[in-house]
């Protein structure tokens, strides 16, 4: 089946609704004009989110000239008649729950108009279908938004949408006279491309948080005037600004605790990343990368600014900060100013207050000096307190050798755990004595770990090497929390158990 009668014919139109303009509410919708490609998109997805989506497809259809539709359709709960047309209406404000993510009434329109000149709105509650179109003409025609034919709009959700039943429920929003993705010398492919790629990035970003679980799964694809539906879509992956495996200094991150008030508790977890690192989700996108420092605000879980210091610093890109980023979840009862994807306004104080944020006798400034250490010493500390470990005595010297290569290649300065047997209590297969870097085995149990083999100074090595792998990292973790030392006791009775079988 052909994708033009669906796609290129013009959604038939049975008459208009008058929508009396709101001056103030219609200056600012337009004032937010100005969206990038990615930042519009990202708006509507909000709108897609709240209705209980589960997929959202963002789908291009374009043609040797060019780039000729966008599409964002979801699957979630839809919209009455009644409910599309007043959320089409400039000054409108739909009911919004708390933890909603649109809650300005004038994202659609306004995110809409940034790319396009006419865009309109089909929509399946699951009891009735229906649509609506705004076009610059339409301001001119005394401000008619028009009513769409419910035969058009049904052919249109009977479409093909990459397994999405919106013949069921879901809403389809389709941007035409686009003015926001030009292809200037670019060939129509590679204008697609590149678009793609940037909203794989953004959205990948801005809905990590959604993305990570099941809550979420946006796609992207591509269709060319007057061919099928490709069988395959691009499905953006999470891209979560704190998902380095290692953190950069022992003893982050750290949650600092900020007061604004009686009622208002803010909460900075600040993270610093291993330096020299090239993972995606450090870089992300590329670019300059010292302009991700500072701070990550969420609302909602979803990020509405990723970077920048809002005061804090004067320089948002000091790339001895680079690896400085802390997450800040806005609480529901805190009055900022959030505009496209940027807190403008904070609450009067905050500033002030995170400087004097302290967790113990580590302050908020410590941080931001600790951060610049590891980016100049590219993670070294001074006193030498995080030099990568390898096992020390205990293991032969060609084991030891070997070990160093795996756990610290291309060091010349490292911190060794030494191995050594004693009488422990006989439910203690193994013990870690943190301050001397040792981990002690059970000299009860030596016999039936060495299976026959002779003592030495160097026996078990298996044993020995499987146990350094397993508890390494706890030697430089800051506290034993209750979680950690119940995770040891585990491992000392499931090696209890295997030695009694």
């Amino acid at each position: 089946m052909s994708l033009v009668p669906d796609y290129l014919s013009p959604i038939e139109t049975s008459g208009t609704e008058k929508t009396p303009p709101n001056p103030a509410r219609t200056k600012m919708a337009f004032a937010r004009v100005g969206y990038s490609l990615v930042e519009a998109i990202a708006d509507l997805i909000d709108n897609s989110v709240d209705a209980k989506a589960g997929t959202v497809l963002v789908r291009f259809l374009y043609d040797k000239k060019g780039v000729q539709r966008i599409f964002i359709a979801d699957d979630g709960k839809g919209m009455s008649e009644d409910v599309l047309s007043q959320a089409m209406q400039f000054g409108s404000t739909l009911p919004h729950r708390a933890k909603d993510l649109g809650q300005y009434g004038i994202g659609l329109k306004a995110a809409s108009f940034s790319q396009c000149s006419t865009f309109s709105v089909v929509s399946n509650d699951g009891r009735e279908i229906s649509g609506r179109r705004w076009t610059n003409a339409s301001f001119e025609r005394d401000w008619l938004c028009e009513k769409l034919a419910e035969s058009g709009c049904r052919q249109l959700l009977l479409a093909p949408w990459s397994g999405l039943k919106l013949n069921q429920k879901g809403t389809i929003v389709v941007w035409d006279d686009l003015t926001g993705l030009k292809s200037g010398q670019s060939t129509p492919e590679e204008t697609v491309n590149r678009a793609l790629g940037e909203l794989s990035i953004h959205l990948g970003l801005v809905f990590h948080r959604f993305l990570s679980g099941e809550a979420l799964k946006i796609l992207l694809d591509v269709q060319f005037v007057g061919k099928r539906e490709s069988p395959s879509s691009q499905e953006v992956k999470p891209l979560d600004p704190f998902s380095y495996a290692k953190s950069g200094a022992i003893g982050y991150p750290k949650k600092f605790e900020v007061e604004l008030g009686e009622d208002i508790r803010v909460d900075l977890n600040a993270h610093i990343w291993p330096p020299r690192s090239n993972e995606p989700a450090y870089r992300l996108g590329g670019g300059k990368v010292a302009s991700r420092q500072g701070f990550y605000f969420y609302r909602n879980d979803r990020l509405i600014q990723a970077g920048g210091w809002n005061g804090y610093r004067d320089d948002d890109a000091e790339p001895h900060l680079s690896l400085a980023r802390i997450a800040v979840d806005l609480p529901q009862n805190i009055d900022v100013s959030i505009q496209k994807d940027k807190v403008e306004t904070l609450p009067r104080g905050f500033i002030d207050a995170v400087r004097q944020a302290a967790v113990g006798s580590i302050r908020f400034p410590d941080y931001i000096k600790k951060a610049q250490e590891v980016y100049r010493t590219r993670g070294r500390a001074t006193d030498g307190s995080d030099f990568p470990l390898v096992p020390g005595r205990g293991l032969s010297k060609p084991l030891r050798e070997a070990a160093r290569k795996f756990a610290a290649p291309g060091e010349s300065r490292v911190r060794t755990i030494d191995f050594r047997w004693a009488n422990l209590d006989a439910g203690t297969v193994f013990e870690i004595d943190r301050p001397r870097r040792r981990i002690v085995l059970n000299e009860l149990y030596r016999k039936s770990i060495l299976a026959g083999k002779r003592r030495s100074e160097n026996d078990a090595q298996i044993f020995k090497t499987m146990l350094f792998l397993l508890v390494r990292d706890y030697f430089d973790f800051q506290a034993m929390t209750k979680a950690r030392l119940e995770y040891l006791e585990g491992c000392n009775q499931l090696l209890l158990r295997s030695l009694n079988e």
